[in-house]
């Protein structure tokens, strides 16, 4: 890999001599390499483009065109391996590189399947009002009915009843009390 090309680069160069801007190029080459053998690219990513921006290097834009690579982002990692093949002189995995791009470029030119059909959405039913509460009554009896009729008659019969008796004794009609008292009786020949 890669990276043992860069610490060997950059560790040929004495600690007294070695430039700031070389020192944080290995420092983020080191995470990034650590990130990536934990198999986190995104951070690794990260780390080795820090690096390139402080030392521009054939063997860090290798290594950053491995991270999108393995992260599915293939036209940069295509432009990547592109570049570290234009500045690697006699790279001895130039041939490999190469079919490398060659299969990203195919890929991606390759018709992608469509994508699954989102589900269809289902509108929920209408919730319904409540049905209206009817409190019915409860249909009287055949016997009740029977009862209410007779008592009915009953009662009209006895009020027509007073009414005629109250009629007949307030109106004197009857033959003893027609006569008066205070004279003789006279009888009829």
């Amino acid at each position: 890999m890669r990276l043992l090309i860069l610490l060997l680069a950059l560790g040929g160069v004495a600690r007294a001599q070695e430039d700031p801007d070389t020192e944080v190029a290995r420092r983020h080459f080191r995470k990034g390499s650590e990130f990536y053998a934990a198999n986190d690219y995104p951070a690794a990513l990260k780390e080795f483009e820090a690096a390139r921006r402080a030392f521009a290097s054939p063997a860090i834009d290798y290594n950053i065109a491995r991270c999108h690579d393995r992260l599915e982002n293939y036209p940069l990692a295509i432009e990547y391996y592109e570049r570290y093949l234009a500045t690697a002189k006699d790279a001895p995995d130039a041939a490999e590189v190469a079919r490398r791009i060659e299969a990203l470029k195919q890929r991606l030119e390759s018709p992608k399947p469509p994508p699954p059909a989102p589900a269809p959405v289902v509108a929920p039913a209408p919730v319904a009002a409540p049905a209206p509460v009817v409190v019915a009554q409860p249909a009287p009896s055949s016997k009740r009915r029977t009862w209410a009729i007779v008592g009915g008659v009953i009662g009209g019969v006895a009020v027509v009843g007073l009414i005629v008796g109250l009629a007949v004794g307030l109106s004197g009609s009857s033959p003893s009390y027609s006569q008066s008292t205070t004279g003789p009786i006279q009888s009829t020949p």
